[in-house]
């Protein structure tokens, strides 16, 4: 082997440096380690609230549309079938034209008898101021 004296010493030394030098980049490591894990943590936390928050937030919408959806249903409860509306129209329309023309028959008989009446008064008038004078 080797007849140098201080070659067991420098090998210990090297070991010792290798040592060391090992130990400070598995510190360092070791801290890289734990810093990505409290990242992964921090956001698999962050990702459980979101979902807990989505969560709350789709109840919240399904919640609205079901009140929404039976608000329409009362809605639609009290609403008229077109078709319905439009039978109801024409049976309406029918009905105040047959009374628009029976009121004018009767307006036109009112002022026939109206007239015929004057008419009486005045020949009736006229002859008594005859009879008299």
């Amino acid at each position: 082997m080797t007849t140098d004296p201080d070659f067991e010493a420098r090998c210990e030394e090297r070991r010792e440096a290798l040592r060391t030098l090992f130990d400070e980049r598995f510190c360092k490591a070791e801290q890289r380690t734990r810093h990505l894990q409290e990242i992964i943590d921090h956001r698999l936390a962050s990702a459980e609230r979101a979902l807990a928050l989505q969560a709350v937030e789709y109840e919240r919408r399904l919640d609205e549309l079901n009140h929404a959806h039976a608000r329409a249903l009362s809605v639609q409860e009290k609403t008229l079938p077109r078709e319905i509306f439009e039978v109801f129209l024409a049976e309406y329309q029918t009905f105040r034209r047959s009374v628009e023309s029976q009121m004018a028959a009767d307006r036109s008989r009112s002022l026939t008898w109206t007239a015929a009446v004057a008419v009486a008064f005045t020949i009736l008038s006229i002859a008594l101021s005859f009879l008299r004078g």
